[in-house]
Formats: structure tokens, C-alpha cells, sequence
């Protein structure tokens, strides 16, 4: 599922492609008993949505970027680093 409880940490996703009910869960306060709430994301959290109570952001200095590659004439979706410049 999109959601996990793990030693008492509350770990759910948070994309685009996910479905909004699904997405949903992220912003729910973190059950009784569970003393963290742990949300991977992508950069959707960064510029879509207001997330309460975030005490720490951890960034994995990665994008995804449409490329064309002029041998298959197709576009596909390539992981690479963002500079500093992008930042």
C-alpha cells in the first residue's frame, strides 16, 4: 500500500501519478502510538502542496528530465544530478 507503519513510524509516498485518495494519506495526522511520520516523496512536495508540521527536508539531489535521443527518435525520462545552479 501507500502506507506503512514500521516500529512505531507512520512511512507513506507522495507523487504525482499517484491517485488523490492515495495521496491523501500524507497529510493525515500521524496515528496514536506512532512517534514519526515519515513521507517520500518527489519534487510534487516541493512546489504542489503545503504539508503541516515538517520538521525536516531531506533532498536526494536528483531530478528526472525529458531527453530526445536523436538514434531511437524517441523521448524518454533520465535521473541525473541538479547543480548548484538549479537550486
Amino acid at each position: 500500500g501507500n502506507l506503512m507503519i514500521v516500529n512505531g513510524i507512520m512511512i507513506c509516498v507522495l507523487y504525482a501519478a499517484l491517485p488523490p485518495e492515495a495521496q491523501m494519506l500524507a497529510f493525515r495526522p500521524k496515528p496514536e502510538g506512532c512517534s514519526r511520520k515519515i513521507i517520500l516523496a518527489t519534487n510534487i512536495a516541493e512546489t504542489s502542496v503545503t504539508l503541516d508540521g515538517i520538521k525536516f527536508v531531506v533532498d536526494c539531489g536528483k531530478h528526472k528530465s525529458r531527453e530526445y535521443s536523436t538514434s531511437t527518435g524517441m523521448e524518454s525520462l533520465q535521473v541525473s544530478d541538479i547543480s548548484k545552479a538549479q537550486v
